[in-house]
């Protein structure tokens, strides 16, 4: 038998184990917060008389044109309300689908992996077995030392991942935004419907991916989250998971002053410089992690030699 692959094999599946886990007790509570939120959302929609289901999915010049009964390029603080609870609502209609989903999921990992902790008790007592026969201690610990630092690399590889899908994300939704901007600018001078309607299609875009965005924050900072937890690094988590409800009310503030979008633009680069800041510290740890296991390879092969 291979102790080392078994050994590294079944804490690796402990550590999905309790990986999902910590993720499912995490994401009931988003759940329910997310259920609060939709319903206290409808509830400032239907006071202000607005049928909540008719304006659901409509793209941002839709929703404008549908809530003021005109193309408008301003809006008053009437209809800014009525448009910031639509976005924000729609936002947690989708999150709360995201996360059944996720449950879903984490459900069907939980019941693949078994009971790796049995497993990992067999594993235990043939440990003791091989140091009673072979008084080798000095090579399990290296061989242990290789797993849980071949785990940890697992870790934050998974981080990197989802935050890479983060990153893009952002960058995809300042590449509208700017677009936007630009079309915003020549609006300036008379551009005319063209003009205007090719604004509307960036921003239109915008929205669209701004879910999507969030989706990939919130899993980002679950992998933070687990980093955290499960190694011995710690990285600094920031506020990802309100990035929607800022943008939305920037996004709403920057059209109804001058119908342009800079609030929400800095935002969303402000958030990516973050992002990438903390890629960048995953990526260090990755390498070091790195360095760390190709030291234990040269101690055990030399412990091997010199036998």
């Amino acid at each position: 038998m291979d102790y080392e692959k078994e050994f590294t094999d079944v804490k690796e599946r402990i550590r999905q184990y309790e990986k999902w886990q910590a993720h499912l007790e995490r994401i009931r509570p988003d759940l329910d917060e997310q259920k609060q939120k939709s319903k206290q959302l409808k509830t400032i929609l239907q006071d202000k008389q607005q049928d909540v289901d008719r304006l659901s999915g409509l793209s941002f010049s839709s929703l404008l044109h549908t809530v003021t009964g005109r193309k408008a390029e301003k809006m008053d603080e009437a209809t800014a309300l009525v448009l910031k609870a639509q976005l924000k609502y729609e936002e947690a209609e989708e999150t709360m689908t995201d996360l059944h989903h996720e449950i879903e999921e984490i459900g069907a990992h939980l019941h693949g992996l078994g009971n790796p902790k049995a497993d990992f008790q067999r594993l235990l007592d043939l440990k003791k077995d091989v140091l009673l026969r072979e008084k080798n201690s000095a090579l399990l610990t290296l061989v242990e030392a290789s797993s849980t630092t071949t785990l940890y690399m697992n870790e934050i590889k998974e981080a990197i991942e989802v935050g890479k899908k983060a990153k893009q994300a952002l960058e995809n939704t300042l590449f509208s935004l700017n677009k936007a901007n630009d079309w915003s600018t020549f609006d300036l001078f008379g551009g005319g419907f063209l003009t205007t309607a090719m604004k509307h299609s960036h921003i239109d875009d915008a929205k669209a991916l701004i879910h999507q965005v969030q989706r990939h924050l919130r899993q980002f900072e679950e992998e933070l989250k687990d980093v955290n937890q499960f190694t011995s690094f710690q990285i600094e988590i920031t506020g990802f998971l309100t990035f929607a409800d800022y943008f939305f009310d920037g996004f709403i503030v920057d059209w109804m002053v001058h119908g342009k979008i800079k609030e929400s633009y800095e935002q969303a680069a402000t958030l990516l410089a973050e992002v990438e800041t903390t890629l960048s510290q995953l990526c260090d740890i990755e390498n070091e992690l790195h360095s760390d296991l190709e030291d234990i390879r040269k101690q055990k092969q030399a412990f091997i030699l010199n036998g």
